[in-house]
């Protein structure tokens, strides 16, 4: 019987898991850090979102580091980011884009409008803009169910 997640520390079967995800594990799995202005605009407190293509991204790490781009494509059978700009020539001498590992990037700017917007308040930890408190501050739902479902002393 197999199940939704991996709870091995094999490396083999962490890579086969990756390598067999389904693409709505696989969405995930490409989620890429949000900057920390771009954080206080939104007034979330959402650390990561998925990628979408056209928003605006800054390379972390490797040989193209502080590189900043739009979002060309997000590969999700890959699990790679393509930003423009950051190429490398072929032996041929033609110009490609480099894949990029979604953990070495950072996004500055993108369109927040409805759904995406919706997916960052959505998560119980969100600041609502305008209210310090987060979402649920008054207790989780656990809390809320056992209290309700505990017999009353008189």
């Amino acid at each position: 019987m197999t199940t939704a997640s991996n709870n091995s520390v094999q490396g083999r079967k962490q890579r086969k898991y990756r390598y067999t995800a389904a693409n709505h594990l696989r969405r995930k799995m490409v989620f890429v850090h949000i900057g920390k202005e771009l954080r206080a605009k939104l007034g979330t407190a959402r650390r990561s979102i998925q990628p979408h293509k056209g928003d605006k991204a800054k390379v972390l790490r490797g040989d193209h580091r502080g590189h900043t781009g739009k979002i060309f494509e997000v590969d999700l059978s890959a699990l790679k980011i393509y930003v423009e700009g950051a190429n490398s020539r072929t032996a041929k001498g033609v110009e490609k884009l480099v894949a990029l590992d979604p953990s070495n990037l950072v996004i500055l700017e993108g369109e927040f409008v409805k759904d995406r917007l919706a997916a960052l308040n959505r998560s119980p930890t969100a600041v609502l803009r305008g209210k310090t408190a987060p979402i649920g501050a008054q207790g989780s739902n656990r809390e809320l169910k056992a209290s309700a479902s505990a017999p009353k002393k008189q």
